[in-house]
């Protein structure tokens, strides 16, 4: 009797088990098919706004992920941000403030590439770049970026991290009376997710990457449907067996 009534407990114990591996296996599963979903919908708003003519008027409504052409001013500041690499080179992105001429306010980008040890003047070469190119993200595309300040080092002001509003403030700062608005210019023609950057001989070397086509999701939900079903399997091959047993 006793040894049936520790067979009857471990058996309820594996059929628990099995009964919450089903439930949490399947919400894994219906989890990643929602974020593929959230995906091709994020995906299929980033195409149509990019293939939307080139932005030349402040008065669209959505600048998001909008292509930008546009002649225009730098300010006479940049800032550094380290970790960014090129044909395996580690350099710094270099980050200033571009002014289209459709527009009354400056725009924080990321001209680009420079290697760290760089030895031209940036501040002669903003002056002579007069072209703003590139696609528009907004702040919220940076959120997950950690806050960061900026350091004073060999006369250049580097920031740890490639953190919008920390930038922002510090633009802010150099520059009180400007006025700059919360999205990003990446300079660059063409998305290289995926592609090789070639070999470049400019000073600064102008390239941007969206992951957003990266759809990992759907493979993830069918995996955690695949293990609900192997769990539903082990339940209803092993209970059954189990009954007859002990008829």
């Amino acid at each position: 009797m006793e040894v049936y009534d520790i067979n009857m407990k471990a058996s309820y114990g594996i059929k628990l088990f099995l009964i919450f591996a089903i439930v949490i296996f399947a919400r894994l599963g219906l989890w990643q098919a929602d974020r593929h979903r959230e995906k091709i919908a994020l995906s299929s708003f980033i195409e149509s706004q990019m293939e939307k003519p080139i932005l030349d008027s402040p008065d669209v409504q959505d600048f998001s992920f909008r292509m930008i052409d546009s002649k225009g001013t730098y300010a006479n500041h940049y800032v550094l941000v380290p970790g960014r690499y090129f044909q395996n080179t580690e350099g710094f992105s270099l980050i200033s403030l571009f002014k289209p001429v459709f527009s009354d306010s400056y725009y924080i980008i990321d001209r680009g590439w420079i290697p760290r040890n760089f030895n031209f003047d940036i501040y002669e070469f903003l002056k002579k770049d007069n072209t703003g190119s590139g696609i528009l993200l907004s702040f919220e595309n940076f959120e997950n970026n950690q806050e960061s300040e900026g350091l004073l080092r060999d006369n250049s002001t580097i920031f740890k991290t490639f953190h919008p509003e920390s930038l922002k403030l510090h633009f802010e700062d150099s520059f009180p009376t400007i006025n700059i608005e919360d999205f990003v210019i990446l300079a660059g023609k063409e998305n290289k997710k995926g592609t090789i950057v070639a070999d470049n001989s400019e000073e600064v070397v102008a390239w941007w990457v969206l992951p957003y086509r990266d759809l990992p999701h759907m493979g993830y939900s069918v995996t955690w449907f695949g293990l609900m079903l192997v769990s539903i399997g082990f339940f209803v091959r092993l209970f059954p067996s189990r009954h007859q047993d002990k008829k």
